[in-house]
């Protein structure tokens, strides 16, 4: 079950849930390892993240993008208003999610929008 909701995410809160991972850019650091920026996805919106020490096994294992359970902290940076900072990827199994969590959801409903335009 889904706990925690790209744009519902405060100052500080501990993150532990499914999002689809974006990797927008891949940058090999001096030790060896790899910086991951991009966006975890779900149907609230997008939000930044981070992971620091990524090797090229994990690189390889999300591809440009991929549905992954999430371990992190929110907060504000330079940069962004708000970003997470992952700690871990890990699989989420399919019986855990609920496909309503990443489908983009509009503020008016479906049925009211398709009569107003036609």
């Amino acid at each position: 079950m889904k706990t925690n909701y790209a744009k519902k995410l405060g100052e500080g809160d501990a993150i532990d849930s499914a999002f689809i991972v974006k990797v927008n850019s891949t940058t090999k650091q001096d030790n060896g390892q790899f910086r991951l920026n991009g966006e975890l996805v779900d149907a609230t919106g997008s939000v930044p993240f981070v992971r620091f020490d990524a090797d090229e096994k994990l690189v390889q294992q999300i591809g440009p993008a991929r549905l992954l359970g999430v371990k992190g902290r929110s907060g504000k940076t330079k940069y962004n208003p708000m970003e997470v900072r992952v700690s871990e990827f890990y699989v989420v199994k399919d019986t855990e999610l609920d496909a309503s969590d990443f489908e983009p959801v509009a503020p008016i409903p479906l049925d009211t929008m398709k009569a107003e335009l036609f």
